[in-house]
């Protein structure tokens, strides 16, 4: 936002309140209540959030840790990165020259969401033939906001931080190697800040502490999860998993930590759970690695949200180093391409993301670009 300087401060104040009184006609702000994940792929996103029957490599550090034993092939990750923006912040940044009523009155009640993750760096061991186990070790950060104005010229939402280690381990068991279990032990420092913050007392420097809105903690959890392939019809495998999350308490009180100097309840990351079915086919005329899901995700982490909030659907296939993904997040469409030419991955993916509380009432239109590097 653009804020002249010309004039006497009486002028400016008057210009600020002007945009305060034109501001209060308004329509009210929408109230959003996202659902708050520590982690997501630009993959999983592009097919429509599944991931608990498809999750790869860092994909299931947060999800469902016995599809480590699915990675086809052991690697080290020296980074992979992703950025994710969605379309009122782009367009909010588009308006910066235009004038401080003008901006607020488009976009009064509309989310500004931004998300910002890194994985470095992590090691992938692959179960193979002679191996029935596999092991992931990761180090993850990221961040992640969620910033809403209102018709009082207040600023309201949620910034979050977190960073820690994850350790996957997964075994494959019976005969046939059918039924996979796995568990992930990590470990994780959240920052947050959550509250309103008037943009007048920000104009006028004053009661604008940050740290009375900010809070830290640090906490160890568990993961656990299955897979299962419980039928095969000539070339098509017909899979099922569940997986929980957060099994010891989403509350960030279990390790000490005072690196802020801030009170020590940050925003909880609740317990979770998450069931889907998949079908996977390895190779379809010129297309191979094909895979079609439905899921539930994210139980217990919705608050009141209707159950369709939940749902996903998505589906994946490959054209030699060329995937192409798409879907259905909560109701709304979704889209991804991928290129992998070995050391180097590159992911891009949009994807709708429902604020409020039933399917259907205010898509987040988001989208995400991802890339790695790894050998």
């Amino acid at each position: 936002m653009k804020f002249s300087n010309q004039g006497s401060p009486k002028m400016r104040f008057s210009r600020v309140i002007s945009a305060f009184a034109f501001y209060l006609g308004c329509s009210s702000a929408w109230a959003i209540e996202p659902i708050i994940r520590p982690f997501l792929s630009t993959r999983s996103v592009g097919m429509g959030g599944v991931i608990m029957t498809t999750g790869l490599y860092e994909e299931n550090f947060f999800s469902n840790p016995a599809r480590v034993t699915a990675n086809p092939e052991s690697k080290l990750t020296l980074f992979d990165l992703s950025a994710e923006t969605n379309s009122n912040t782009l367009n909010a940044i588009s308006q910066t020259n235009g004038t401080l009523a003008n901006i607020l009155n488009k976009q009064a009640g509309k989310n500004l969401h931004q998300r910002m993750q890194i994985v470095l760096p992590a090691w992938y061991l692959a179960a193979n033939d002679d191996r029935r186990f596999a092991i992931a070790f990761g180090i993850i950060a990221g961040g992640q906001s969620n910033i809403t104005l209102s018709n009082n010229f207040n600023s309201s939402g949620a910034l979050i931080a977190d960073i820690g280690p994850a350790l996957t381990f997964g075994y494959k068991v019976l005969h046939d190697e059918s039924l996979s279990i796995g568990m992930t032990l990590h470990g994780s420092y959240r920052f947050s800040v959550n509250g309103a913050v008037s943009l007048i007392d920000l104009i006028r420097g004053s009661n604008a502490n940050l740290s009375s809105l900010a809070n830290e903690g640090a906490m160890y959890n568990l993961d656990l999860g299955v897979m299962y392939r419980f039928l095969q019809l000539g070339a098509w495998e017909f899979h099922a998993g569940l997986a929980g999350q957060n099994l010891l308490g989403g509350a960030f009180n279990t390790i000490p930590v005072s690196l802020a100097k801030i009170p020590s309840s940050p925003i909880q990351q609740p317990r979770s759970a998450g069931v889907g079915v998949s079908v996977v086919r390895q190779e379809w005329g010129f297309l191979s690695d094909s895979v079609i899901a439905l899921e539930a995700s994210d139980l217990f982490n919705n608050a009141s949200g209707s159950f369709f909030r939940l749902l996903h659907l998505g589906l994946e296939t490959h054209w030699k180093s060329l995937a192409l993904r798409m879907g259905l997040n909560q109701g709304y469409w979704t889209a991804g391409l991928g290129l992998d030419v070995h050391y180097f991955t590159l992911n891009l993916a949009s994807y709708g993301e429902e604020l409020g509380l039933n399917a259907g009432q205010q898509e987040d239109r988001r989208y995400t670009l991802g890339m790695g590097i790894h050998f």
